[in-house]
């Protein structure tokens, strides 16, 4: 297990090291842009690596003004640009360079390199795999208690990007969650927007706020621990905390997972390096495959906690695609 922390710490911020030392109408160019890409002569694809930097808060962006002035902040440098729009250049201190400009995409630079800015903000990869998991408790229909068969229990799965799966009789809504408002509505905007709330383990949507004869009740259930999860947090004494820049790995698809099965053996995957793991939820401890040190662990709804020699990590369940969410939770409670 020490080896297991050692090398996913030190993946982690080798990652982060690397990645750091990196240097209106559609048709009108005015407006702000975000870096997408870059050319540094190389060839190479630097997307990724831009993507996750923007993940850790350190975005470049461009704004440009009807005049033709710009204002351009690369990962926190600011330089003033000066654009003609007849000419198709761009100009800053005493150099000018062509820019090209297509379907929202910007593009200048030379033969040395050059910048690629998509119009917007920079839409970043975001799992829909994490989730918390509930089975309906108990609902009211104007102030009557509903029934439902005990082998039919409906369940809810909510992703924590707000998207949800609603299973019922065999049948699958798609609802979206709101947790700035505290809201959910069907995902294909038909019916009303409800409040929800959540208290201690409860989730409970009303039909209106205070409305006592309309609402149901869902509890956080545990979803089990067979299958797949991802690593969401991981802190060290001495790194801090390293959640921002897991999050930033999986913006472009580096997220390690485990992955167990129905005798508590677990695979974990990071970045090319394989360990299996050895769960035993008797005793709540894991082992690893010497067999030398055995490391106790929590585990509640889904979510599995390891501390060693001053790191934590938590590992959280997923589901195993997003296109079998549906399937999994029908599943998932047996």
């Amino acid at each position: 297990m020490k080896k297991v922390w050692s090398i996913l710490l030190v993946l982690v911020l080798v990652f982060t090291l690397s990645v750091g030392a990196l240097a209106a109408d559609e048709d009108e160019i005015p407006g702000t842009y975000s870096l997408s890409n870059m050319d540094d002569g190389s060839g190479k694809d630097m997307s990724s690596a831009i993507a996750a930097m923007a993940a850790m808060g350190m975005a470049a962006s461009l704004d440009v003004h009807e005049d033709g002035s710009a204002d351009f902040d690369l990962f926190g440098e600011t330089m003033e640009l000066q654009f003609d729009f007849e000419n198709k250049t761009v100009s800053f201190e005493d150099e000018s360079l062509d820019y090209t400009f297509e379907d929202g995409i910007l593009t200048f630079g030379n033969e040395e390199g050059a910048f690629i800015f998509t119009r917007g903000e920079l839409e970043l990869k975001e799992s829909n795999t994490t989730f918390d998991y509930y089975v309906m408790e108990e609902f009211m229909d104007s102030g009557e208690p509903g029934e439902f068969e005990e082998g039919d229990i409906p369940e809810l799965i909510v992703f924590h990007n707000g998207n949800a799966i609603l299973s019922v009789e065999g049948e699958e809504v798609e609802m979206i969650f709101d947790f700035e408002e505290m809201t959910a509505a069907l995902a294909d905007g038909d019916g009303e927007t409800l409040p929800f709330t959540l208290e201690d383990d409860l989730l409970i949507l009303r039909a209106e706020e205070g409305d006592e004869d309309n609402y149901i009740v869902f509890r956080q259930a545990d979803p089990g621990y067979v299958g797949p999860y991802i690593i969401t947090e991981l802190y060290s004494e001495e790194d801090g905390d390293l959640s921002e820049e897991l999050t930033a790995m999986a913006a472009i698809g580096m997220t390690p997972t485990l992955t167990i099965d129905e005798d508590g053996v677990g695979v974990l995957d990071f970045f090319g390096e394989s360990e299996t793991l050895y769960f035993d939820f008797d005793k709540m401890t894991v082992t690893d495959e010497e067999g030398e040190t055995e490391i106790p662990f929590s585990y509640e709804y889904g979510r599995i906690t390891l501390e060693q020699e001053g790191a934590t990590m938590v590992i959280s369940r997923v589901l195993p695609a997003e296109e079998d969410a549906a399937e999994a939770a029908v599943q998932s409670n047996g």
